[in-house]
């Protein structure tokens, strides 16, 4: 059990299953969310506690505190879970960033490069501030509120993994994640967890590619019940084949997949998350709309800078690239202008500086000139 209570922000569904799960093991829980979504927190403000479902049984979570007030939430702190899909990361570190102290941890949940960001503005705006940041490559957990401040736990990770930023810090923050989740495991850096979640192709492709029937069904579409086919699944093999030669050059290797395992109808998702089969994951509902966070999150502000990379590298990534047009049509939005950028990763644009920086042995930033 931690002694400094455990800061986790957010207010969605992996926000409330963690802080719930955290705060049944014992834990000292504030559970924080941004005031812009106040009033869908409210439940969970007034009651203070969390309804939490997991194998058919329930129990109620207390929570030290509930709240929209951030500077409440992280006194006496040492550990910040920040627990927000990427679409709400810059609001959060613009609010985060000020209030941060010198050795505290953030982990960046399922970060998506979240963590490589958070440092950049970190060293950018607080540079005398020494502290942890990195980022998973998954949730612990496929979950949904499925009422107010009540939330189930459909499945489950297989396996966890984090790496810091730099890859230094990888060993101090495993060092505090591990009591808290004893499966967790470490890989290099921040940037080889974010290539690591096989989210990002899973559910890019299995929403680019039924955006048809996702508009014709009003948004009654189940993206593991009926859009992840054999075609789908091999356009899923081809993205990670290309995010395998990135890690490689590099200097890092991703998990290793049999070709069996991209097939449908969970395609990776399978293999990292454990449940009872196909019922657990076709009961998740989504997307619901095409301009929704499974390609906001994914291909925007992920394959965007991974691309970047790729052409600095170059290695071709002529899927990804199809993916980040295709998907600019569809929402109406340039991302290769509106996505993120290696210079808000903060990494180097020499090649030679990139590798050495991302390799698999840890290393730290470079010092601001």
């Amino acid at each position: 059990m931690s002694v400094a209570p455990l800061a986790v922000l957010g207010g969605g569904n992996g926000a409330h299953a963690m802080a719930a799960e955290l705060a049944l093991a014992g834990h000292r829980v504030r559970l924080c969310e941004h005031p812009a979504f106040a009033r869908a927190f409210q439940p969970t403000f007034e009651r203070g506690a969390i309804e939490f479902i997991r194998d058919g049984r329930a129990a109620t979570a207390p929570l030290e505190l509930a709240t929209t007030d951030l500077e409440a939430a992280l006194e006496g702190v040492e550990l910040i879970h920040v627990v927000i899909p990427t679409t709400g990361h810059e609001a959060l570190f613009d609010a985060l960033l000020p209030r941060l102290r010198q050795g505290m941890a953030v982990v960046v949940w399922a970060g998506r490069l979240g963590a490589l960001r958070l440092a950049s503005r970190l060293r950018q705006a607080r540079p005398g501030v020494e502290m942890t940041v990195g980022e998973t490559n998954t949730l612990p957990y496929g979950t949904r509120l499925t009422g107010p401040a009540r939330v189930e736990i459909f499945f489950t990770a297989r396996r966890l993994f984090v790496g810091g930023w730099p890859g230094k810090a990888t060993a101090l923050l495993l060092g505090r994640l591990r009591p808290l989740f004893p499966g967790m495991q470490a890989v290099p850096h921040a940037l080889a967890a974010a290539l690591s979640n096989p989210a990002v192709t899973v559910y890019a492709a299995g929403t680019l590619l039924n955006v048809g029937r996702i508009e014709f069904t009003g948004g009654e579409f189940y993206i593991f019940r009926e859009g992840i086919t054999p075609a789908v699944s091999r356009v899923i093999r081809a993205l990670h084949g290309e995010l395998e030669r990135l890690a490689a050059a590099l200097g890092f290797a991703l998990p290793q997949y049999a070709e069996a395992e991209f097939g449908p109808p969970l395609s990776l998702e399978g293999v990292e998350f454990q449940g009872s089969g196909l019922e657990s994951f076709a009961r998740l509902k989504g997307p619901t709309e095409v301009r929704h966070r499974y390609l906001l999150e994914n291909v925007r502000d992920c394959l965007v800078p991974l691309v970047e990379l790729g052409g600095l590298l170059d290695v071709a990534m002529p899927v990804a690239r199809a993916f980040i047009h295709l998907g600019s049509v569809l929402c109406g939005e340039p991302f290769l202008v509106t996505g993120h950028h290696i210079a808000d990763l903060g990494l180097p644009s020499d090649p030679a500086a990139l590798r050495v920086l991302c390799s698999a042995e840890p290393v730290d930033l470079p010092r601001e000139s």
